[in-house]
């Protein structure tokens, strides 16, 4: 019994270095495809690590090959009749097919995702800002106010859950909290959020005035928002003089194409169908045309 007992904790050890060779070489390989994927996944919010987003990857990966191969194999001898050379070659060439789909949404989803969540935390940055400065300004050390934000105000908070536990986290572990602060800039989404964590790990380092950086970098944001409401106003005032151009234009138009009508009838093409057509088709097409540009200019402001 003690010999069955330590071949099969020999046995188990044996599996776990496997795959444990085996999530690294897959994380590999997707670092390989996108370099940014370990800050991507780290700031989306996907996985606590790259690690276990691999390895979560690569279960989806053997699955799908596996449902796939098989589902073709069986489809192969029972109902189309093929022969097993065919068959074989056929499932082959469906799991690479599914491996390479894979692969490529598996690389693709941490970049779409942190993308999204970039803009999502944008808007919120002056909350976190200014929840920051009021721990300083009341006697906190920064490492403490990360710390109390982290643990006190995350509720308020919880679109900034990821960055704040990881740098949370790290100062508990005892990282030095410039370097710490460096990390978080490199994973978080917000632009914002970036240069208030650069800038702050920089004061970190020099001793520089904490309150006077984040009333720094609020003000670059505000502005930031300013010259972006200045270029949507600008892109809407042309989008009005289009629609404006085009809604006097057009009965000019159809007059002047009525008036030749009636002296050089064109068949199959009267002014009742003219006017129809631009009524009816051309003008709601343009306003459609119009509200939808409009609608995408100023989405890209979020407050």
């Amino acid at each position: 019994m003690p010999r069955l007992s330590s071949a099969w904790e020999a046995l188990g050890l044996a599996a776990r270095l496997a795959l444990y060779r085996s999530v690294s070489w897959f994380e590999a390989l997707l670092s390989s495809l996108n370099p940014s994927l370990g800050d991507q996944v780290l700031g989306s919010g996907l996985s606590p690590s790259p690690s276990r987003y691999a390895a979560a990857g690569l279960a989806v990966l053997v699955a799908s090959v596996s449902l796939v191969a098989a589902a073709w194999l069986l489809a192969a001898s029972r109902l189309l009749r093929l022969p097993a050379g065919v068959a074989a070659a056929g499932a082959i060439l469906a799991s690479v097919s599914v491996s390479m789909f894979v692969l490529a949404v598996l690389t693709a989803l941490p970049r779409i995702a942190y993308g999204s969540r970039g803009s999502r935390l944008e808007p919120r940055f002056p909350l976190l800002a200014s929840s920051l400065a009021t721990r300083l300004l009341a006697g906190s050390t920064l490492s403490g106010a990360l710390l109390e934000l982290a643990e006190r105000e995350i509720a308020d908070l919880e679109e900034f859950r990821v960055e704040l536990e990881f740098v949370a986290s790290s100062v508990r572990l005892g990282a030095p909290l410039d370097a710490v602060l460096e990390a978080a800039a490199r994973i978080t989404p917000s632009t914002s959020l970036k240069s208030l964590f650069s800038a702050l790990a920089a004061a970190a380092r020099t001793g520089a005035g904490v309150e006077d950086i984040i009333d720094t970098v609020l003000r670059e944001y505000l502005f930031n928002v300013e010259m972006e409401i200045d270029r949507v106003t600008a892109g809407l005032g042309a989008y009005m003089e289009i629609f404006v151009a085009a809604s006097v234009m057009l009965p000019i138009a159809i007059g002047v194409v009525g008036l030749l009508l009636v002296f050089n009838p064109i068949p199959g093409l009267d002014f009742n169908t003219l006017l129809f057509a631009t009524t009816f088709i051309l003008t709601p097409m343009t306003a459609a045309g119009i509200i939808v540009l409009a609608d995408s200019l100023v989405s890209r402001i979020r407050l």
